[in-house]
């Protein structure tokens, strides 16, 4: 029998969606965030009973301490991050958050003898498009991030493989692309998720960015998978991986929720921007899909009805 699994993070949008993940299969969850939201959380609020909250900040050795000890954790799902527009804002604590945070998630791992630690890593530790070979990019392809963010994220994948190295900790890093669905409303690759979820809400909708845009799409649901793929595989021969869905114009996922919500109110801006992350050519999920048994499941159709179905019974249920 798995013991619990601590997921930090756990009522923010990944997060949320792992939590739910884990709880469906009958998982003993600790969710740990410093701001926790669950009444109000789409992918939270009707399974609030199953699962423990827990407040706290994952800068709280303390804290992270005296909840692995009461919950008998003995693995860790870690995705608690600012984003990318917080990071460039505040660098400082940016680096502090990202950097010394999941370092306290890695001396848990050797302290307290953690099976496995998943951790989320991003696809902005790549530089740009034009930088790369005209192919999808693997996990071998050089870093060359140009964010705080990524730059952050790109130092915790090489602490896990010192920490892999130096005392065979178990960690896995997960590189994300645009991860889109429902309760997806921060950041500045948020503006997908934005455009079907005010959609769905029933308000009108300004598009202002390029809607000629590429940038690669995944859904949430599939990166929860991923979390829990991660997690469990076996025979494991990296750290590191891409997990990221397929690359579509922003004028596709506008035109797909036309077609789900014909009386949706959207308009293009006449300035229309570009936004941080575009690619052209995706990335190669090959190395995912070997060692940890996961591939992209949901479709652009399939995950934008899906959402919209889950903000139109949130809305239901609250209205009752």
């Amino acid at each position: 029998m798995v013991g619990t699994i601590l997921v930090t993070g756990g009522t923010g949008f990944i997060g949320s969606f792992i939590v739910r993940k884990l709880v469906e299969e009958g998982r003993k969850v600790v969710a740990l965030d410093i701001r926790p939201v669950i009444e109000e959380n789409v992918a939270l609020w009707d399974i609030k009973d199953k699962f423990i909250v827990v407040k706290g900040s994952i800068l709280d050795w303390h804290v992270l301490v005296d909840t692995v000890k009461k919950y008998d954790v003995e693995y860790i799902i870690h995705t608690a991050s600012p984003l990318t527009i917080e990071a460039e804002r505040n660098p400082y604590t940016a680096l502090r958050v990202i950097c010394e945070g999941t370092m306290n998630m890695f001396e848990l791992g050797r302290v307290f003898d953690i099976k496995r630690i998943v951790w989320s890593s991003s696809i902005a530790v790549y530089g740009e498009p034009e930088e790369y070979p005209p192919k999808p990019l693997t996990e071998d392809d050089p870093p060359k991030p140009k964010t705080v963010y990524g730059i952050a994220k790109l130092y915790c994948e090489h602490m896990t493989e010192w920490y892999y190295k130096k005392y065979g900790l178990d960690i896995i890093a997960l590189r994300y692309s645009v991860v889109c669905g429902p309760g997806r409303t921060r950041g500045a690759t948020a503006y997908a998720s934005r455009i079907v979820e005010d959609a769905a809400y029933g308000k009108k909708v300004l598009v202002d960015i390029d809607p000629e845009t590429t940038f690669d799409w995944t859904y949430v649901k599939d990166v929860a998978e991923a979390n829990i793929k991660a997690l469990f595989a076996k025979d494991v021969k990296h750290r590191i991986f891409n997990v990221t869905g397929k690359v579509i114009k922003l004028i596709d996922l506008i035109n797909q929720v036309k077609k789900i919500l014909p009386e949706a109110q959207i308009e293009i801006s006449k300035e229309p921007r570009r936004p941080p992350y575009t690619t052209k050519y995706g990335y190669n999920n090959e190395r995912a899909n070997k060692e940890l048994g996961w591939k992209p499941k949901w479709s652009l159709e399939k995950g934008i009805m899906d959402h919209v179905n889950m903000i139109h019974k949130f809305i239901k249920a609250k209205g009752s």
